[in-house]
């Protein structure tokens, strides 16, 4: 588990070899996951990312604090689906 926060920044596009949840606790940014459309995302925004899929989060005109949680797949939501939600 890891807290991060961005102001103007992004964690740079990468992938792990386990599942990623992310928790969005303050701010608004953008996600982008492989190839698929960007995605907002804002305060109680939750979206996993799958093992190998390519990720990066990059914060907006607010800081972007962030939990995140590896291994973890319990967090599934009704937006799950290959590679994101």
């Amino acid at each position: 588990m890891m807290l991060t926060r961005l102001l103007y920044q992004e964690i740079g596009r990468e992938a792990h070899e386990t599942d990623q949840n992310f928790v969005i606790l303050s701010g608004e940014g953008t996600v982008q996951i492989n190839d698929e459309p960007d995605i907002h995302v804002g305060m109680g925004s939750v979206f996993l990312v799958h093992a190998g899929a390519q990720h990066n989060v990059i914060s907006g005109s607010q800081p972007l604090i962030l939990l995140t949680i590896y291994g973890a797949t319990n967090l599934h939501g009704p937006h799950d689906k290959e590679g994101c939600r």
